[in-house]
């Protein structure tokens, strides 16, 4: 209340600047010109409202109205720049975070037992019929391979042996009984 009051007027009905506005001690008097609103005056104390009997342009805006009725002239406009954007398109890149499942698993089963050497295939990668998924440590392999092919000349030979030995005691038979074929 005490700013409303420090401001010195009184606007009756909502009208605008000069339109309606009354100084308070005017309210307060009754009059106009009372011996309270002359002392306040004399000593400077008194704001009068701007009066213009001149219209005003609706269009202006407060501040300029303010500055054309202080200095008598009328104010500059703006000046305004303006500024064309052309859309173009642009790649855009949403990041994206889940997870996934796979529509199938298959266990691969090894043929043999040894250690694994070397890993030819991450977890989750594609791989088609016939992919090497895996090395296995050669270690004592290589020695039972040969060994095995050793054991498997040693079995042919034994095996013509056996053979050049049934003929023979065919051969022997014939002369006498006879021969089993």
């Amino acid at each position: 209340m005490a700013v409303w009051l420090s401001t010195g007027t009184l606007v009756i009905g909502g009208n605008g600047p000069g339109k309606g506005e009354k100084p308070l001690i005017a309210v307060i008097e009754g009059q106009n010109d009372g011996p309270i609103a002359k002392s306040l005056d004399g000593a400077g104390l008194l704001a009068e409202a701007p009066h213009s009997d001149e219209a005003t342009d609706p269009a202006l805006t407060i501040a300029e109205r303010v500055a054309s009725t202080s200095t008598g002239e009328s104010v500059p406009l703006q000046s305004v720049r303006t500024v064309t954007y052309m859309v173009k398109p642009m790649a855009l890149q949403v990041p994206l975070r889940g997870r996934t499942q796979a529509k199938s698993t298959v266990t691969a089963v090894a043929q043999t037992a040894a250690i694994v050497d070397t890993v030819h295939v991450t977890k989750g990668q594609r791989v088609a019929v016939g992919d090497k998924l895996c090395t296995l440590d050669q270690g004592t392999r290589v020695a039972a391979v040969e060994q095995a092919k050793a054991g498997l000349e040693q079995a042919k030979a034994s095996q013509v042996q056996a053979q050049a030995r049934f003929r023979h005691q065919c051969g022997v038979a014939q002369k006498g009984a006879g021969c089993f074929q």
